[in-house]
């Protein structure tokens, strides 16, 4: 939309399913993550996502950390007890708001060490945390230990994007308590609103249910490449769905989505070999192409962005791609590669060389005219030099050999 922007993403390198599950395999907690992280960015990379201008990482972001949980502490909206610091949620009168929680429901005084807890039990929580034997353990001026989960974020959302920024992103099981507590401290820290923006993805579920290992229907990306499908038909079976809406994955819906995907690039293939006929609407087409865009402008309505492209090849195929002008055919697929430069899941092969175009042309007036053996010749040749032609009711279209 012609925004500059600068995407920080966190890696949580360390919180308490880290330590318990490191402890539990008898590995070193960085040892034991950077192999989850290698995986995730491999897949990351894979269905082209783009990468974050910053990826820090929870670790080596403690010596910022400590000096907001001292500021929290001079500030009166933390204590320490027993080697560790927790922050007091009833000295910060916006908690609640972004979950809509009751502030009668705060329990003042309780407090909880765990990272994630009941939404209908908000207690103090930890900021830092006293190192248990065994555990990972960091110098700080509150003792060993190592920071609260909440905090992390807060100190990297601080140190490479400052005391304020527009969007925060996350899954809507964030909101309580994650997201309620980064604003309680974020805001007591910096002294105003930190963020203006929080935009929540829903939950996924597979085959109507939560995923889990245990009920069989568990994917990862490999588990799906290894059925055949391809990275291009698992980035649009998830991107056509709107992020505020529970998506239920199934095999059968991957399916449809690499159909669509196939279908879509065979159509564009047929658009980059016609001739070009008379017809021109180069200008609908122009304004379907903005429709896309102006949709997805809005909260990123993908479901109206896809119709509105939906509705470019179904004029184009209503018209005839064979009878569509030259310039409405550049428009279709100049439209395609502006669509392509967010989905990222078609494919474009190079414009047809004139003297490839001619040959194609040559062997089909061969063919009219029922002189196969030439046809036959002309087909060979183009084969030779890289290219299939494929016969249709009305013409042909050529693409690149595979």
């Amino acid at each position: 939309a012609g925004y500059r922007v600068f995407h920080v993403m966190n890696i949580t390198d360390i919180d308490d399913k880290i330590i318990k599950r490191s402890l539990e395999s008898g590995t070193d907690f960085r040892e034991f993550t950077k192999k989850f992280e290698e995986r995730f960015l491999k897949d990351f990379k894979a269905v082209k996502c783009t990468m974050p201008d910053m990826l820090p990482h929870a670790v080596t972001e403690i010596p910022a950390m400590i000096p907001i949980i001292e500021k929290l502490i001079n500030r009166g909206y933390a204590y320490e007890k027993d080697g560790s610091v927790y922050f007091d949620i009833s000295k910060f009168r916006g908690y609640g708001r972004l979950s809509k929680l009751d502030r009668r429901e705060i329990r003042s005084g309780a407090r909880v060490d765990v990272d994630s807890y009941e939404k209908d039990d908000p207690t103090d929580f930890a900021l830092w945390k006293r190192s248990r034997e065994g555990e990972p353990a960091f110098d700080s001026p509150f003792g060993a230990g190592r920071p609260g989960w909440h905090i992390e974020c807060t100190a990297m959302g601080y140190r490479y994007l400052g005391e304020s920024f527009d969007i925060h992103t996350g899954g809507v099981d964030l909101i309580f308590p994650h997201h309620e507590n980064e604003i309680a401290q974020s805001e007591a820290f910096c002294g105003h609103k930190t963020v203006n923006y929080w935009v929540h993805t829903e939950h996924l579920f597979a085959d109507g249910k939560k995923m889990s290992k245990s009920l069989g229907n568990f994917y990862t990306l490999g588990d799906l490449l290894a059925k055949g499908f391809s990275p291009q038909a698992v980035r649009y079976c998830f991107i056509s769905a709107h992020y505020r809406t529970q998506i239920n994955f199934t095999v059968e819906g991957l399916s449809a989505a690499a159909n669509t995907v196939s279908n879509v690039n065979n159509f564009l293939k047929r658009a980059m070999s016609e001739k070009g006929g008379g017809t021109d609407i180069a200008y609908e087409v122009i304004e379907m192409k903005n429709a896309f865009f102006n949709a997805l402008f809005n909260d990123i309505n993908i479901s109206a962005a896809l119709a509105a492209m939906s509705e470019i090849i179904i004029a184009a195929n209503k018209t005839g791609l064979g009878n569509l002008s030259r310039n409405t055919l550049d428009a279709v697929i100049d439209a395609f590669r502006e669509f392509n430069g967010v989905l990222d899941v078609f494919e474009f092969e190079e414009k047809i060389p004139s003297e490839i175009l001619a040959l194609a042309e040559k062997r089909w007036e061969a063919k009219m005219k029922k002189d196969f053996t030439a046809a036959d010749a002309l087909r060979k040749e183009l084969a030779g030099k890289g290219y299939t032609v494929e016969d249709k009711a009305d013409g042909f279209y050529l693409r690149r050999s595979s």
